[in-house]
């Protein structure tokens, strides 16, 4: 006699804000609809209570990276609401899986006597090179020119150092220092200014510029001819490549805000 296989039943409960929402409805439906018991609880987004700009409600949309800082306060600030929500959750969940950077489920699965697992898409592969390469930072054998092997991997990896994230390479600022500080070319100028008095322009490295903002930088880079520099240079400073940005905006000549 042959019995009928048994099944688990696991209903998942997902959490997100609005953009999201709208983002994986058709996944989401196709797969209630393929027999998974799924519930989604929207959480509002504070947006405006951390000065996020309108409109935005997900890191891979943010107009400038200056905003992450006020993206994480706004999910750390969802805890409250998803709490109030598990709270009424019956039976209690099984266990929490949430993202590595949303720090506060730790906090709630243990308030909820809850497991938390933790979901992370970084690859084995990264985090094996990352790993032997802070060993080899710790030790000093980063080579600052030639290409060199990443010890404890299957294959022989070669990289050289200007290959490798920011955290294995100086910031751009402090290799100015030393020939700006030398020349003392910055201060001198800064030092014939009234405070206050400058305003200081420059292009990120990593942005995300709107095509209106590039089509003005264009007409304004079109209108401003041949000459510029010699044309302002009683009055303004142009620094091609990497400006040392601690060091000029530590200048009192410079409005913070």
């Amino acid at each position: 006699m042959v019995s009928e296989p048994s099944y688990l039943k696991i209903t998942a409960v997902a959490y997100m804000k609005p953009l999201n929402v709208i983002r994986f409805t058709t996944v989401i439906h196709r797969a209630i609809g393929s027999g998974l018991f799924i519930w989604v609880l929207e959480l509002k987004f504070l947006a405006k209570e951390v000065g996020f700009p309108e409109g935005y409600k997900s890191a891979d949309v943010l107009p400038d990276t200056a905003y992450r800082r006020n993206f994480f306060t706004a999910i750390d600030m969802l805890q409250n609401q998803a709490e109030k929500l598990l709270a009424k959750i019956k039976p209690k969940p099984n266990c929490i899986i949430s993202d590595k950077h949303i720090a506060w489920t730790t906090e709630t699965a243990d308030k909820f006597q809850i497991p938390r697992i933790i979901f992370d898409r970084t690859s084995c592969f990264n985090q094996l090179c990352m790993h032997s390469l802070y060993i080899m930072k710790d030790q000093n054998k980063i080579s600052e020119s030639g290409p060199f092997v990443i010890p404890d991997l299957p294959n022989r990896i070669k990289v050289t150092k200007v290959q490798l994230p920011s955290t294995f390479n100086p910031s751009p600022t402090l290799l100015n220092r030393v020939s700006f500080d030398k020349e003392n070319y910055l201060k001198k100028y800064f030092y014939s200014c009234q405070p206050e008095s400058i305003v200081y322009a420059c292009f990120r490295s990593i942005s995300h510029t709107k095509v209106e903002q590039f089509v003005e930088l264009y007409l304004g880079l079109e209108a401003i001819e041949n000459g510029f520099e010699e044309r302002t240079k009683e009055r303004g400073l142009l620094i091609r490549g990497w400006a040392p940005q601690v060091i000029i905006l530590k200048r009192r000549k410079i409005p913070k805000n």
